[in-house]
């Protein structure tokens, strides 16, 4: 009976740290809703890698992530309509919110009309940017393109 409850009460002890451990490691939303809010609080935020870490939130919080290229930017950007977010980051040097796609840009090299959108580009500092699409994450090529989508 003693070596029952002892098994028992230590299996619920083992359950109940697990269970404590698994909520420390979920994702607290510091630079997404920051960002979201003004594109400039990235900037101002005193973390010296401020796209990887907005990069390291998202990858966790993004309802939808597309890896753009010139082929599939059209209909990311239709899918985009669904939701009320979205940023596209070109590796860790390039963050942009899009602002509006009724405002856009007519595009040859990505075959589609760019968005008004506004972020930074790192140049040694974060240099602010607010333009077309087209202008500021450049011309399609190997460089991983991301767009990230939030309800």
């Amino acid at each position: 009976m003693m070596k029952s409850l002892i098994t028992f009460a230590s299996i619920i002890l083992m359950v109940s740290c697990k269970n404590e451990g698994s909520t420390t490691t979920s994702v607290e939303n510091v630079y997404v809703d920051s960002f979201f809010e003004d594109v400039k609080n990235i900037d101002s935020n005193t973390i010296k890698t401020p796209i990887k870490s907005f990069l390291a939130e998202a990858e966790e919080l993004a309802d939808k992530k597309i890896n753009l290229t010139k082929d599939n930017t059209k209909d990311a950007f239709k899918t985009a309509l669904d939701y009320t977010k979205a940023v596209i980051v070109v590796e860790n040097h390039t963050i942009v919110k899009i602002l509006s796609q009724d405002d856009c840009k007519p595009s040859g090299a990505w075959a589609t009309c760019m968005p008004l959108v506004e972020g930074y580009i790192k140049k040694g500092d974060l240099n602010y940017k607010k333009d077309y699409a087209n202008n500021i994450i450049g011309l399609p090529d190997d460089q991983k393109r991301t767009l990230y989508l939030f309800e």
